[in-house]
């Protein structure tokens, strides 16, 4: 096994651990806040100005995480570690006066924004999340700086630390639910997530010092910002379009039964949860590989890299989705159904995660791709086809919400990932050229039959258990399931499959 492989695989199992027990944490936040909250016009408002201000935020981090690695791998290599520090400081600088201005002009057009994306909230749930996003709206400035600290460890191949910024959000609304919900309300919560984006800076800056020397320079000139801006604006529309696609499922959720936009960011959560365990683990790692090839123009290692990623996220993915598709009752009563949270907003829940989970796989591949576009400092592509993803998503909400309510939304989500991906996939082997489609075609066949059997041994086990407890059934018919899938993989000869059993022989026999 050569020294990068071996470094990749460390690299890769690391972030994925790291990433498990803060989603684990981010789980435990969501149930307190799901048995404290429920599906109530508290939840709603929050959520929806919690919304609103992500956008606000993202708006400004896409333009650095879409753009710094590349060009910053590019000023590193070519330049040395000085001038790599003078971009960073350039870019940490110019970052932090925009996202001043973003978080000035978001509470000066608060009541605009929120009439805009919640049109359908009653006057009590508008004034609770008025109040509620200004609280929240100083968070765009930490997420900014948070953000630029993020990509530079990433580019410096410290993928650890980034990964670590999720602690604090979830303990730091964890304490707020627990110690003043009951005195402050939801309002609590809202300044907890403001202390957790603070917190986030925090925590990255010991690691960031030991790889990077601040220098107070702002140069508008600078040939290399100009280079980031560039790249960024394609990056920074195609956000925009993304996160006011959300908020468009969000505002038509406010016109539907109280909870339901709850319900909705519930079933979500559980789709990220697949997202961040796996995907953001392989695709953190693969950005600064792909932006290294890129740099090189070693084009044979990018496609190669690409492929490979994808048959890997796909052999993860897939039985994932067949488990939870057959166990999604028991998924929804163990993560969500306490205290406050009852059977109907269960129904909802459930109705929203078992038509999000089938749009897991996609989004997955869709993130590979997009990687590979930055990577190739090509970032108008991946604008083009996530805006016509977008208005998919869009047409299909309008067409879906009457007659499927929630579901239609959920549905026409994973429909415009499905989309995305096969025009960037298509675009992609244009600009890069071949793919090796046909063998990677012959490994997802081998792998959709192995989940298909998975996921009817889960759903076999489950039925010998109707009386046993909900995670003690989950727990053996994914046992059960799972073991059956790896058997079938290997027997199939799936490629991945055998490269990671050798690896991990290698690594501990």
């Amino acid at each position: 096994m050569a020294d990068s492989q071996k470094k990749t695989f460390k690299a890769a199992f690391s972030v994925t651990f790291i990433i498990l027990i803060s989603k684990c944490f981010g789980f435990l936040r969501d149930m307190i806040l799901a048995s404290t909250y429920g599906t109530s016009v508290q939840s709603d408002a929050y959520y929806m100005a919690f919304g609103v201000v992500s956008i606000m935020a993202q708006i400004v981090t896409v333009c650095i995480t879409a753009t710094f690695v590349p060009v910053y791998s590019k000023v590193h290599l070519h330049e040395g570690p000085r001038a790599s520090h003078i971009y960073t400081s350039n870019v940490l600088n110019l970052f932090f006066l925009i996202s001043i201005l973003m978080s000035g002009l978001a509470m000066l057009f608060a009541p605009q924004l929120l009439g805009f994306f919640a049109p359908g909230f009653d006057e009590a749930t508008s004034a609770v999340a008025r109040q509620l996003y200004m609280i929240m709206a100083p968070s765009i400035v930490f997420t900014t700086i948070s953000a630029v600290f993020s990509a530079l460890l990433n580019a410096r191949e410290r993928f650890v630390p980034p990964q670590l910024v999720g602690f604090p959000m979830s303990l730091c609304i964890i304490a707020a639910a627990l110690l003043f919900s009951k005195q402050y309300g939801i309002y609590a919560i809202a300044v907890g997530m403001v202390a957790a984006t603070f917190c986030q800076i925090l925590i990255q800056l010991p690691f960031s010092h030991r790889i990077y020397r601040y220098h107070p320079y702002l140069n508008f000139r600078d040939p290399y910002l100009k280079q980031t801006f560039v790249l960024a604006v394609p990056a920074f529309i195609s956000v925009t379009i993304n996160e006011i696609n959300q908020l468009v499922d969000r505002s038509l959720a406010s016109g539907l039964p109280t909870g339901s936009l709850t319900a909705l960011s519930y079933g979500y959560k559980l789709l990220t949860l697949v997202h961040g365990v796996i995907i953001v683990a392989i695709t953190t790692i693969l950005f600064q590989r792909l932006s290294q090839y890129a740099a090189e123009g070693n084009r044979r290692a990018l496609k190669h890299t690409v492929r490979r990623c994808n048959e890997i996220i796909t052999m993860i993915v897939l039985p994932i989705i067949a488990i939870s598709l057959v166990m999604n009752k028991d998924i929804i009563r163990i993560v969500y159904q306490r205290g406050s949270f009852g059977e109907e907003a269960a129904r909802m829940t459930r109705d929203a995660f078992v038509c999000y989970i089938v749009g897991v796989l996609p989004l997955g591949i869709r993130d590979v791709l997009n990687r590979a576009f930055y990577s190739l400092q090509n970032t108008r592509t991946p604008m083009i086809y996530g805006a016509i993803g977008v208005a998919t998503n869009i047409v299909l909400n309008l067409i879906l919400v009457k007659p499927l309510g929630l579901k239609g939304l959920a549905i026409a989500t994973s429909a415009a990932f499905l989309v995305n991906m096969v025009l960037l996939f298509i675009s992609l082997h244009r600009q890069a050229g071949r793919l090796g489609m046909p063998r990677t075609l012959s490994q997802v066949a081998r792998i959709v039959l192995a989940s298909a059997l998975c996921g009817g041994v889960a759903y076999g086990v489950s039925m010998l258990m109707p009386g046993a407890h909900a995670l003690l059934r989950l727990a053996l018919a994914t046992l059960a399931g799972g073991f059956v899938y790896i058997i079938s993989i290997l027997l199939m000869r799936v490629r991945e499959s055998h490269e990671a059993l050798r690896m991990l022989i290698r690594k501990y026999l």
